[in-house]
């Protein structure tokens, strides 16, 4: 699944948890081992043929509350 921007996920989680109006610490760790060091060196991100999604996860989670309250 790719959008058409890099996101950071903590960043991802902090605007998730705003639009959800909870008031949480969000801390950014390393995950350890392989996993960590991918995630860390940009290995998990989409390669320049991937197919990539038009709507950020902001557009997401705006368009996810209009539906709430509407």
């Amino acid at each position: 699944m790719a959008g058409p921007r890099e996101e950071r996920l903590a960043d991802m989680v902090r605007g998730y948890l705003a639009a959800e109006r909870r008031r949480k610490r969000v801390l950014e760790v390393r995950f350890p081992g392989a996993f960590g060091r991918a995630m860390a060196g940009g290995d998990l991100l989409p390669g320049p043929d991937a197919r990539r999604g038009t709507q950020t996860f902001a557009q997401w989670l705006a368009a996810r509350e209009a539906a709430r309250e509407g």
